[in-house]
């Protein structure tokens, strides 16, 4: 009976297990998140420099397209 007795749980003992996976947890969550903001803050700078490439090469292109259009009437 001395053995079961003690290696039964107490209500403490079950207190202090709940505490520790609620802080063990709680150490996790903040370590997603901070991971989440760092993948987060990565992709936008991916996108910006996607954005500015866009720009880089559209830009240029929609500037010669005018002056074909125009070379083009004056031409015809």
């Amino acid at each position: 009976m001395d053995l079961l007795n003690s290696n039964l749980a107490t209500t403490q003992d079950l207190a202090a297990l709940r505490l520790s996976l609620e802080s063990k947890l709680e150490e996790h969550r903040i370590a997603a998140v901070k991971e989440i903001e760092t993948l987060r803050h990565s992709h936008d700078a991916k996108l910006q420099s996607a954005k500015y490439d866009i720009i880089k090469w559209i830009y240029p292109a929609f500037v010669a397209q005018g002056g074909l259009i125009v070379a083009l009437d004056k031409l015809l």
